[in-house]
């Protein structure tokens, strides 16, 4: 294998495929990226047998070939060399990285190719689904805060993803929290499916590093992602999501609307006071006031208080939640205005964004 590539191009496709790459395999191979030139294009892939990436750039290609190279002594190099393009020589088993124009150059030990585990592709005449990357992009954003990072539970250390015929729909719950949103699409096949936190944040890099429209396929066992030159699969979590429809109150005796930054700043700012362990704080609605307040034995008091207008109940009532899950629904939000709908102590919070019917987060009650 001979090829010359930019520093740039090269740089590109080592760092979107080496987050893929599998450090801590048992199988060594799973470390490395697969790199295959073709007459004028190079395609780097990677797989830790759950996910996998794949991206190509045009390159001048003297000898076709692929080899597999450690993924992250690959990057490391490719970074350290100066701006312009860089020749990639394979003989007995080593492959010279050289500057063009440059002294500098490095050596790597490589991988036969033929090591490396084949890479499963998208049915033929299977559902898709096309949105845009900002679509996604929004989605993602407002519901992976509340993605469970416990691997042990696979079935809230994942997000729902549903689309029918004109919706596409993404939640998320770790057991104390709830976030959906939805997105209209223009699509004729349904799609259930669940997807890892893992890959998650690995379809958010994709969709924020792309302009193009993203093809969505999913399978019996994966779901591929296409924006341009990169694909992306994953392997779908086998398990039953919570049924999420259950925890949504379906009323509220009052509902609050607040600026989402004044709330935001006031949780922000009343939680430094709260148990650093469980962030608690109670909110109290009273009039045209809604009361944030946290107190503990190390951090003292703290009191603030945000303007609302309510709707419902107009008696006095106080409700205890995470100041976090609070702050961290409202940070992925871009909205000026939000609404609160509360109905006694112990049932959950509903925060909604004012004028968007598609998103709402549920948080869980706890006495404070």
């Amino acid at each position: 294998m001979n090829l010359t590539i930019s520093r740039a191009s090269l740089l590109r496709l080592c760092q979107r495929c080496a987050s893929v790459a599998d450090k801590k395999a048992t199988i060594p191979v799973l470390a490395n990226l697969l790199l295959t030139a073709t007459d004028d294009a190079v395609n780097v892939a990677a797989t830790d047998m759950y996910q996998l990436v794949t991206d190509s750039a045009p390159a001048e290609v003297s000898t076709p070939g692929s080899i597999a190279l450690p993924a992250k002594e690959l990057a490391a190099r490719v970074a350290a060399m100066p701006d312009g393009n860089v020749q990639l020589t394979l003989k007995d088993h080593t492959v010279t990285l050289k500057s063009v124009g440059s002294s500098r150059k490095f050596t790597l030990r490589c991988v036969p190719a033929s090591e490396f585990p084949a890479l499963p592709e998208p049915a033929d005449g299977g559902p898709f689904l096309n949105v845009h990357p900002d679509t996604l992009s929004r989605l993602i954003g407002l519901v992976k805060v509340s993605i469970s990072a416990d691997e042990t539970r696979p079935h809230v250390n994942s997000a729902l993803f549903e689309w029918n015929k004109d919706q596409l729909r993404m939640v998320s719950t770790d057991g104390h929290r709830l976030s959906k949103a939805e997105a209209n699409v223009d699509n004729e096949t349904p799609a259930t499916m669940l997807i890892p936190l893992r890959s998650v944040t690995e379809i958010a890099k994709l969709v924020k590093d792309t302009k193009d429209v993203v093809t969505m396929r999913p399978g019996k066992t994966h779901l591929f992602l296409t924006a341009g030159s990169a694909r992306f699969g994953v392997k779908l979590v086998e398990a039953q999501f919570p049924l999420y429809e259950q925890v949504i109150p379906k009323k509220s005796e009052r509902t609050l609307t607040v600026s989402r930054a004044a709330l935001c700043g006031a949780l922000q700012a009343v939680k430094l006071a709260a148990d650093a362990r469980t962030a608690a704080v109670r909110l109290t609605h009273a009039g045209d006031v809604l009361r944030v307040a946290a107190a503990s034995a190390d951090a003292g008091n703290a009191d603030d208080e945000v303007a609302c207008e309510a709707t419902g109940a107009s008696g006095e009532m106080t409700i205890g939640v995470n100041a976090n899950y609070l702050v961290e629904a409202l940070s992925a939000l871009t909205c000026d205005n939000v609404t609160l709908s509360m109905s006694a102590e112990l049932d959950p919070v509903v925060l909604r964004a004012r004028g968007d019917d598609g998103y709402l987060a549920v948080v869980m009650p706890m006495k404070v």
